[in-house]
């Protein structure tokens, strides 16, 4: 092969391996792209809306939670299978060791009338959402959300 030849087919090989890597690439730069635009975005909203949007997105990932009634999640609460609990836009999410659980109906209401919230304290069943309430290190209501419904 003479000097041209040999410098053409590394020119084309060139060509394709950069056309290669650029395939795989591309992905991986347009979800950097998306997050710098996103946290740019988030800077400049305002708290409420800041709280709107976690709000909304804690809606969206409670639709994918298996729902349960009221009264399996007495039996839950009775058999010592819940890890940890939350309040969600939704109703309240349970984490059992067999999986993440939600409690769609009026739980609030239920549970301080027949005392079953009483019995999550007592059992000393963690809620995240908790830490550090009523202190100068209490969660923002925005990063409350954020614990919700993963």
């Amino acid at each position: 092969m003479d000097k041209t030849t040999t410098w053409l087919v590394r020119g084309a090989s060139a060509i394709v391996i950069i056309f290669g890597l650029s395939y795989f690439a591309k992905p991986q730069i347009n979800r950097l792209t998306n997050y710098l635009s996103e946290l740019k975005q988030d800077k400049s909203l305002t708290e409420q809306e800041k709280l709107d949007k976690e709000y909304r997105l804690a809606e969206e990932r409670c639709l994918n939670l298996k729902e349960i009634s009221y009264s399996e999640f007495i039996k839950k609460l009775n058999n010592n299978e819940i890890k940890k609990w939350f309040h969600t836009p939704l109703g309240t999410q349970i984490n059992t060791r067999k999986g993440k659980y939600l409690v769609a109906e009026k739980f609030l209401d239920s549970i301080s009338a027949d005392g079953s919230m009483d019995k999550l304290y007592e059992k000393k069943i963690f809620n995240p959402q908790d830490k550090n309430f009523a202190t100068e290190n209490e969660l923002s209501p925005a990063k409350r959300m954020k614990l919700t419904c993963r």
